[in-house]
């Protein structure tokens, strides 16, 4: 996962906000980034950092999650160049890497992706009575099977992440009709969305100065991850030395 130096570097350009007090809540408080994941505790921990640091605090605690798994797609997304393109070069390669973390940061399966995205999933969920009553059933898992596919993901991936969506889909649903016995006055979700919305956009604008500082600041950790070579031409595809003189 990236430092929470990255964190407080891309937190001032994306939410003009850093805290170190956030980073730790979300890293150590109660499971390593679990609130991605969780809808119950993501409200929990949304809502107290919203009443303690405002909407500032609120985008950079949004912008740790995606940065996290932003990591996680570079690393996974990297493979992926190197399977899925194995007619061209390796330079030629690398010239899609952009479009492909991109069209992973748009298709992560998460909490927040849930709060930006969530009508497609739910509406799986109530296309019938009969979807209802079996929610979870086949049938609505091979309807999200079936939309990875067709964004070009393998079956295996594709049905890992229909399951996720769904498991992420159930999370929420059960937090929302119970989280008002545990917090008594709950961020208001609308902000919540909002801010949601704003992160995702300005980190996929930014997304190339991002990485860049990613690969810049924890660049021993990228070496050792990719090897220099590719370390390299990864740095080459993102145009980080047009970045660093930006």
């Amino acid at each position: 996962m990236p430092s929470h130096r990255v964190h407080q570097v891309a937190g001032e350009i994306i939410c003009r906000f850093s805290s170190e007090d956030i980073d730790e809540l979300i890293d150590r408080g109660g499971g390593h980034d679990k609130g991605r994941m969780n809808c119950r505790k993501l409200l929990v921990q949304a809502t107290k950092v919203y009443g303690k640091y405002g909407g500032s605090g609120l985008c950079y605690y949004i912008l740790h999650h995606y940065l996290d798994k932003l990591a996680s797609i570079i690393k996974g997304r990297f493979y992926r160049i190197l399977m899925r393109y194995q007619h061209l070069s390796v330079e030629e390669r690398f010239k899609y890497y952009l479009l492909e973390v991109r069209q992973g940061l748009l298709d992560e399966v998460s909490t927040l992706s849930y709060l930006v995205d969530g009508s497609s999933i739910g509406s799986y969920l109530e296309t019938s009575s009969m979807f209802r009553e079996f929610s979870g059933s086949i049938a609505e898992r091979y309807m999200m099977y079936k939309e990875y596919v067709n964004k070009g993901y393998t079956k295996k991936t594709a049905k890992k992440k229909a399951e996720a969506s769904l498991d992420v889909a159930s999370s929420c649903e059960d937090a929302f009709t119970y989280i008002y016995e545990e917090i008594e006055e709950l961020i208001d979700m609308s902000i919540l969305i909002k801010l949601t919305r704003y992160v995702r956009s300005a980190l996929l604008t930014n997304i190339e100065k991002i990485i860049c500082i990613m690969l810049t600041i924890d660049n021993k950790y990228w070496l050792d991850w990719f090897g220099k070579d590719y370390y390299e031409k990864i740095a080459d595809a993102f145009k980080c030395s047009n970045q660093q003189k930006n």
